[in-house]
């Protein structure tokens, strides 16, 4: 993520973990959210970022709604930052992971 984005990703986030849930899965991410997060924090978001909050929103809230036996098994491997070997494991797995997902190599690898 570009860093002159960090503010838009990291405002996604505090408001995405206050939405609602209707019953039958989360509910999108309103304006008055934004709103309300963008007047109490001081942020003071344009338009385009609000709406890229939005896309954001839209792109994640399906991945999120979907029943957790419907989603891929997560890979179960863990690693300490210093363990070299097994942070070399784990990026190889999310390397694939991208590849499958997205039928390429990511942009750094």
């Amino acid at each position: 993520m570009p860093f002159a984005l960090e503010h838009v990703w990291n405002g996604f986030c505090a408001v995405a973990g206050t939405r609602g849930n209707n019953g039958f899965g989360l509910n999108p991410i309103t304006f008055c959210e934004i709103a309300a997060w963008d007047a109490l924090t001081g942020a003071r978001l344009t338009p385009w970022e609000v709406e890229l909050i939005k896309r954001v929103d839209s792109a994640v809230l399906p991945i999120l709604n979907t029943k957790d036996s419907d989603r891929e098994q997560e890979p179960d491997t863990v690693a300490a930052a210093d363990d070299i070997a097994g942070v070399r494991s784990v990026m190889s797995i999310l390397k694939a992971r991208a590849k499958a997902v997205y039928g390429k190599k990511p942009a750094n690898g």
